[in-house]
């Protein structure tokens, strides 16, 4: 009865955790356990997470418990059942940090399966790529999500991926080892990725053909189309209206999570293209150096010089004006830290940037 009668409290959620883990000793096993947890079901409903997602999240804690002691077996029941509680609570539960708990849980479950998080059968990323409207240049694609852990750790691990030369092509003295990422739920941004580690990947996509359209390529955004895909061709700020909501918007320093969050969990904070996580999150890498001495571009030349490349976007750790379209950050391209990632673009093989 406890699960029942303190699960709606957020000082007993440790408690109820623990409860419930010793429940799984005493009985010697899963199911009497996992039994009690329907108790806790109709929170993952529309007005349950709105009102209160607290029992959401012990009932999330206990299902990782679960599968721990399980091997994610006897859970196939559940997993239903909460992927579809985390898909309505992205619109109804406001606090940002509840909402990345529960999502980041079902990303530890592996039960993220939203298109463009994940990977297909092949190992290979599974990108959502989108049109970016009211284009001046010719029209390229976008990714809904930046690139996942999932996504990235699969081009670590694969033959033809981070250990084929043939993606480090004019850069191969820049090549090293690639870094373990600060967090590693599948569901996440990588981080901790340098711009030659980002680009690399960009070619491995274009050679498993993970594109928008046959024979385009895979590469990072130029800094015009970062912003295009971000707030369109008109002078905005932001693409949303009216102040930069920290539980809503973004992931930046206000709304209180102090690390990134699961991809796609700040719908309201939806860019010109419809892409995710444009504001806020991690910082993504371009293609653009920048030109220290004038304090502007300095092309978008694809080589294995140290010369600083642009950022574009805020993190988790920055103000709200580091959101701002017209805010550009910048390190050298080997630098690595728990705040950058990427996004990809597909544009057509007559497109003449450099990749």
């Amino acid at each position: 009865m406890a699960l029942e009668d303190r699960g709606a409290q957020r000082d007993w959620r440790r408690m109820l955790t623990f409860l419930f883990a010793k429940s799984i000793e005493g009985s010697g096993g899963i199911d009497r356990p996992l039994e009690a947890l329907h108790r806790l079901e109709p929170c993952l409903g529309e007005q349950g997470l709105a009102d209160n997602p607290v029992q959401a999240l012990v009932l999330s804690d206990c299902l990782e418990i679960a599968a721990g002691k399980a091997g994610g077996q006897g859970l196939g029941e559940w997993e239903d059942r909460y992927r579809r509680g985390c898909e309505v609570g992205l619109e109804a539960v406001n606090d940002a940090k509840d909402r990345n708990a529960l999502l980041l849980a079902l990303g530890r479950l592996g039960w993220d399966r939203r298109p463009g998080v994940g990977v297909d059968a092949r190992g290979t990323p599974d990108i959502i790529w989108l049109p970016v409207p009211d284009t001046d240049t010719p029209a390229f694609y976008i990714a809904r999500y930046l690139v996942t852990q999932a996504q990235f750790q699969a081009f670590v691990e694969t033959p033809d991926g981070y250990a084929d030369a043939r993606h480090w092509r004019g850069f191969e003295s820049s090549r090293s080892e690639p870094a373990n990422p600060s967090w590693p739920e599948p569901n996440g941004p990588r981080t901790d990725v340098d711009w030659f580690e980002a680009l690399a990947f960009c070619r491995w996509l274009t050679a498993r053909s993970a594109v928008a359209k046959p024979d385009w390529w895979v590469g990072l955004p130029t800094d015009g189309e970062w912003v295009q895909a971000y707030v369109g061709a008109i002078d905005r700020d932001f693409p949303w209206n009216g102040p930069s909501d920290p539980n809503r918007c973004a992931n930046f320093r206000g709304s209180g999570l102090e690390r990134t969050s699961a991809v796609g969990i700040f719908p309201a904070g939806r860019a010109n293209s419809g892409a995710l996580d444009m504001a806020g999150n991690v910082w993504e890498w371009v293609l653009d150096k920048y030109d220290l001495e004038s304090d502007t571009l300095g092309g978008s030349e694809v080589d294995d010089s140290n010369d600083r490349r642009v950022l574009r976007g805020g993190s988790w750790g920055g103000n709200p004006d580091s959101l701002r379209s017209s805010n550009r950050f910048r390190f050298d391209p080997d630098f690595r830290v728990d705040f950058i990632g990427f996004r990809v673009v597909c544009r057509p093989p007559s497109s003449s940037v450099d990749h």
